[in-house]
């Protein structure tokens, strides 16, 4: 398993020894590491995302994704299909708890 401090560790050390050289000592695939090094970029929520977890939290995860669409539309500005708020509480494990 690849981490967020081998990845850091081998841009590094990647200056000075060659990445490839530095995968080998780790017993890690060059495949793995540049895959994992797209995955761990900076990620930031967009206006949508984030105002779709706010929601999630201030209803204690007690609403799917119709009723969060429903409050999105009429309490803010912000503008976005019921598939696509489908989407994102789906990728952010966001949605109804039992």
């Amino acid at each position: 398993m690849v981490n967020q401090s081998t990845i850091r560790l081998i841009k590094t050390l990647g200056t000075h020894i060659s990445i490839t050289r530095i995968c080998e000592i780790l017993g890690i695939s060059r495949t793995t590491y540049y895959r994992h090094l797209n995955k761990h970029e900076e990620y930031t929520l967009t206006e949508v995302e984030n105002r779709i977890h706010q929601l999630c939290i201030e209803n204690h995860f007690l609403y799917g994704y119709r009723k969060i669409h429903a409050l999105l539309t009429e309490n803010s500005l912000v503008k976005c299909s019921v598939s696509k708020v489908q989407r994102i509480m789906s990728r952010h494990g966001l949605g109804l708890l039992l």
